[in-house]
């Protein structure tokens, strides 16, 4: 019989939001401080507080020797967002996560809003974002 999992102890709400993202690229880390700031809710932001530490940070987290710990997955990509003992990245997992803990996940009592709320950035992120990345992230220079 395989051990039971660990079990992830339950952010405390009042822990401090940190967000980790890339200095000078505002990027998809923006859609993460649109909610914070929509919400009136106070985050540390790497990109702006820690100057030349932000990008090794970001590149700390990325790194393949970081496995994750006993109750967070290794991340994969930026943006990151720390609660507490909590770690998680990807735009649509950070914004679910938030949207409800700021009240900014709609007021139906069915918890639907969520799901069309997260319908909506990904279709921001398909159709919009990844368009704007491309601009200054081209697959190939060297065909142009």
């Amino acid at each position: 019989m395989s051990a039971p999992r660990a079990k992830r102890v339950k952010t405390n709400d009042d822990a401090p939001y940190e967000l980790i993202y890339w200095p000078g690229i505002p990027g998809r880390g923006e859609l993460v401080r649109v909610l914070f700031e929509e919400a009136g809710v106070p985050y540390a932001d790497t990109a702006k507080t820690e100057g030349n530490k932000a990008a090794p940070l970001v590149l700390g987290y990325m790194d393949a020797g970081n496995t994750g710990d006993a109750t967070n997955p290794p991340v994969f990509a930026p943006p990151v967002l720390k609660h507490g003992s909590l770690t998680i990245n990807q735009v649509p997992n950070i914004l679910l996560y938030l949207a409800p803990k700021l009240g900014l996940a709609g007021a139906d009592s069915d918890g639907d809003g969520l799901f069309h709320l997260n319908e909506i950035v990904l279709t921001l992120l398909d159709g919009f974002v990844n368009e704007i990345h491309e601009t200054h992230h081209p697959v190939a220079t060297s065909l142009t």
